[in-house]
């Protein structure tokens, strides 16, 4: 049901007022003042808000930012925001849908009462409507009160959840209704101005509530996001803290508009349906200068030397790099002058007893340090400088592993589809698995505890957590996922299903579940490696920033991108899909388990050796789940698409001097 606004407004404000009352409510306070309505709510200096209105109850309609970045009083503990002119004037109808307004039409006595029945009717609707919610709302509060009595660390838990504004309205003689919410946007927890910045530095952010919800976070620099940035936790002083590290040494120095963007996840539900918003706070302008900067660095070893560069911002001074192996012992170190700060220095890649040291199980990594003198020479010559260069890793093993992960109990958990559909699920990921032994690779197969039935959330979340200590392994370069997912999240607790039993999304026990992996999680414990193949199949997990997680750019490219690159990284290739998958318009349940459980036999069993983009397609067509159109619709493939199952996938095959 739509609810007119002109027509119920004493209606909207008795019922509605009873939701002001949420423990969640931002606006605490709200007036009309002539034309204008004035909504108040407390704060702090320094936060930053969005003020959004909405005309209708229907929760279908979509909000209207009213504005965004809105600075928070810095003299009082409480904000202001005037949503000037939204009323009428005194004795003024309000105005029409098409924006003129209306004028009074004097009605005969027959007219009048049929206009009244007319809205009698419509307000019996809405309160049919209305009543029914608060209903809903009611059990849901018993319910839950039912659980803390359990369980009284839920509270807490509660408390710290996500949430927006309740509805805040009108009073019934403003002639109107009207929703607002107020949302605090995560902002920087300190004036960032007042510095200037040299290397990475760590800005704390204040998320408020949102931490357990936040699915991305990407500084902006000059409008655009930048790769130098990861949302990470900082610990001091033994206290965690949350935000962005952002290596400034990796770009020029100058002068920047910085602006924090969020997204941040509505639900506890993984769907076509679950609501996400983007939240970012004011720019800001910050000056950079750079003691050295590491513009041309190239975080994989590979070939027989690996040259090390640096651009100091002294042009005239000596320098050394010393490298130190992951437990920080001495291995090599080079030196020289330079006249023009531009350093490059090639190593031999040997240690200094001639041992070559190339090899991930003796060097998973290595660090190296650049010294230096910060000002010019003569008298007017600085003390020296130790920086950290940024890390440096052995390119690839000598051939790269394969780990096959998936949901466990898929169709264990719903049990709206036959009964046989499980083990068929379960053979087809063995079929994933096994296709990399076909050709002598080395492959992975880990099952991931899902569902409520038989595991606990202690065992959901360790499951999560060893996956992603398996993606961090320097030996894992091929990676393929089946479960539920988005365009920046992996993974849930459960099902959420129909009446029918059928899977309708994926859904979390709560807010604060760990069941599940954040591609910014990912991107800490890969950024180092080089993948060289990702299939993430799950819903649209092509649509976000999982290709980046990887360091898989969002295009396609041919091979002699990748040779003509000035670092010539190692060819790779992710495939997702860019849509919600399954349900209506997506085939038999038994066709595409009969795709699952043979496109990685086509693409290690075929000859020649067929690319990853004609392998799936072919098991597509073979086994007729989807027509062809909405196959190639609904699947992306970035990076190299023509990646054969044995391409570039051993030391040897892609070296570069």
């Amino acid at each position: 049901m739509k609810a007119q606004h002109s027509s119920l407004p004493q209606l909207f404000a008795a019922l509605l007022t009873i939701s002001c009352a949420s423990s969640n409510a931002v606006v605490t306070s709200i007036s009309k003042q002539g034309t204008d309505v004035v909504l108040s709510w407390p704060s702090s200096p320094g936060q930053q808000f969005v003020v959004q209105f909405r005309e209708t109850v229907d929760t279908n309609s979509a909000w209207t930012t009213l504005t965004n970045g809105l600075s928070a009083a810095a003299d009082t503990n409480y904000t202001t925001f005037i949503h000037a002119a939204v009323l009428p004037e005194s004795g003024q109808q309000m105005q029409a849908e098409g924006g003129a307004a209306t004028q009074k039409v004097q009605l005969s006595a027959e007219e009048l009462e049929a206009l009244r029945a007319e809205r009698k009717a419509e307000a019996e609707k809405a309160i049919a409507w209305l009543t029914a919610q608060l209903y809903e709302a009611a059990a849901k509060a018993q319910a839950w009160r039912d659980e803390v009595a359990k369980n009284p660390a839920l509270l807490q838990a509660a408390r710290q959840q996500a949430a927006t504004a309740s509805a805040a309205t009108l009073d019934s003689s403003s002639g109107c209704c009207g929703f607002y919410r107020v949302l605090k946007v995560p902002n920087w927890a300190f004036n960032l101005t007042n510095y200037t910045y040299d290397g990475p530095t760590f800005f704390t952010v204040d998320f408020g509530d949102y931490l357990e919800r936040i699915d991305n976070c990407e500084v902006l620099l000059n409008g655009e996001p930048s790769p130098f940035a990861e949302f990470m936790p900082y610990v001091d002083g033994g206290e965690t803290n949350w935000g962005m590290g952002i290596y400034f040494d990796r770009m020029p120095s100058g002068t920047y508009q910085i602006q924090l963007r969020s997204t941040v996840r509505w639900s506890d539900d993984l769907s076509p349906e679950t609501a996400y918003l983007v939240l970012s706070n004011r720019t800001s302008s910050i000056v950079v200068e750079n003691q050295v900067i590491f513009t041309n660095w190239n975080e994989a070893i590979q070939g027989d030397t690996y040259t090390l560069r640096a651009q100091t911002a002294n042009t005239d001074t000596d320098w050394q790099i010393d490298i130190y192996d992951a437990w920080d012992n001495y291995v090599n170190s080079g030196s020289g002058h330079t006249y023009n700060g531009q350093i490059a220095w090639t190593w031999n890649l040997r240690d200094t007893s001639g041992i070559l040291r190339d090899d991930l199980d003796n060097d998973p990594f290595l660090v190296s340090y650049i010294t230096f003198d910060t000002a010019g020479a003569g008298a007017l010559a600085g003390g020296p400088t130790t920086r950290r260069q940024p890390l440096s890793a052995p390119g690839y093993p000598n051939s790269g592993e394969w780990l096959t992960a998936f949901q466990d109990r898929w169709f264990s958990d719903a049990p709206g589809y036959p009964g046989d559909c499980q083990e068929k699920f379960s053979d087809a990921m063995d079929y994933i698995a096994g296709g990399p032994w076909l050709i002598g690779d080395e492959s992975w197969w880990y099952p991931i505890k899902f569902g409520t039935n038989v595991y606990s959330q202690a065992q959901r979340e360790g499951s999560w957590t060893n996956l992603l200590a398996w993606l961090g392994d320097g030996y894992i370069r091929n990676f393929y996922y089946h479960g539920h997912g988005a365009g920046s999240e992996l993974g849930c607790d459960k099902h959420n299903l129909g009446t029918n039993g059928f899977v309708l999304s994926g859904g979390f026990t709560s807010a604060s579940s760990k069941s599940r992996l954040y591609s910014w999680q990912v991107a800490l414990r890969v950024r180092a490696k080089r993948y060289r193949f990702v299939f993430l199949d799950g819903c649209s997990t092509a649509a976000g920033n999982w290709p980046s997680t990887f360091s898989i750019s969002r295009q396609t490219n041919t091979i002699s991108f990748y040779q003509n690159h000035s670092n010539h990284p190692r060819p790779s290739v992710f495939v997702g899909w860019i849509k919600d998958i399954g349900g209506p318009g997506y085939g038999n349940v038994y066709d595409w388990l009969d795709f699952e459980q043979n496109w990685m036999g086509l693409w290690a069993n075929s000859f020649p050796d067929p690319a990853i983009t004609e392998a799936l397609e072919d098991a597509n067509s073979i086994f007729h789940w989807l027509p062809s159109s909405k196959f190639q619709e609904d699947i992306r493939y970035y990076g190299y698409p023509q990646m054969t199952i044995r391409d570039y996938n051993s030391k040897g095959n892609w070296r570069w001097p």
